[in-house]
């Protein structure tokens, strides 16, 4: 399961008992188990010496050709951005060494909440799980909001459970940091580029682009859709066309949870 991990390789989460991993202490590299950030990054399952704990590690190169640099500037933003979270929630551990950037993490043996529907929920998890998972992660975004973060990519795929149980949100470099001026009314007006990849699970105010602008209401509306994907083992609007669902949530449908392929007009 370590590629749902690598995937997704910034986690809040939401459990303090996650193993603290030093940047002084080494860590014994085990096995390769994919790339991330666009193949900028290698992702290897390695064994934390001291505490003999199995991590994952992400390494970044600093010296890259020309034609990424466009990246590395997106990937340096949400670094800044994500700078200020100071929590125990936060999972990773991040230092540079030589010409790489370390990003350790917790490895999460189970995988994504996706990952588990596929294998041993096809029609659905029980009510209990489901509560018990969107428990913690509604802290995690509690947290996010309260650092004006909007998160903007919840999905089961950015769920990911260990072993012990321990729950983890991911995808925050797909995340969003509002001005923190004072001012409670601010909003984003930022169409995201991963849109595609979350049009089912995204909010209709962010795909709208008007002047309004959405706020972090947003990720409660991608809470609800991946409360239904884990409810009935599907994600709602599957297999339709982008422009379909586009033009669906503009027009104010919303899946039912007894149905997850119907919408209510």
């Amino acid at each position: 399961m370590a590629s749902s991990t690598c995937e997704n390789a910034e986690c809040i989460c939401v459990d303090t008992a996650l193993v603290a991993v030093s940047p002084a202490e080494s860590c014994e590299p085990r096995s390769k188990s994919g790339q991330g950030f666009g193949g900028l990054s290698k992702v290897f399952v390695a064994r934390h010496c001291s505490s003999k704990t199995l991590v994952v590690v992400k390494q970044t190169m600093l010296m890259f050709k020309m034609r990424a640099v466009g990246q590395f500037k997106v990937m340096k933003c949400k670094c800044c951005d994500l700078s200020a979270i100071q929590t125990s929630f936060l999972s990773t551990v991040s230092f540079v060494t030589r010409h790489e950037v370390w990003n350790i993490l917790p490895l999460m043996q189970i995988g994504s909440c996706a990952d588990m529907l596929k294998s041993s929920f096809p029609e659905g998890m029980s009510e209990i799980l489901i509560a018990a998972i969107l428990w913690e992660i509604l802290q995690g975004l509690d947290y996010l909001h309260k650092m004006s973060i909007i998160h903007r990519a919840i999905k089961g795929s950015h769920i990911l459970i260990a072993a012990d149980g321990t729950v983890c949100l991911s995808g925050l470099r797909k995340s969003i940091m509002l001005p923190q001026d004072g001012d409670k009314l601010k909003r984003a007006h930022h169409f995201p580029s991963h849109a595609v990849s979350v049009l089912p699970w995204m909010a209709p105010e962010i795909l709208q682009q008007d002047l309004q602008g959405y706020d972090f209401k947003s990720d409660i509306y991608s809470v609800g859709i991946t409360a239904i994907q884990l409810a009935r083992g599907t994600v709602p609007y599957i297999g339709m066309p982008p422009t379909k669902v586009l033009l669906e949530k503009l027009k104010g449908s919303t899946p039912k949870l007894c149905d997850s392929l119907v919408m209510v007009m």
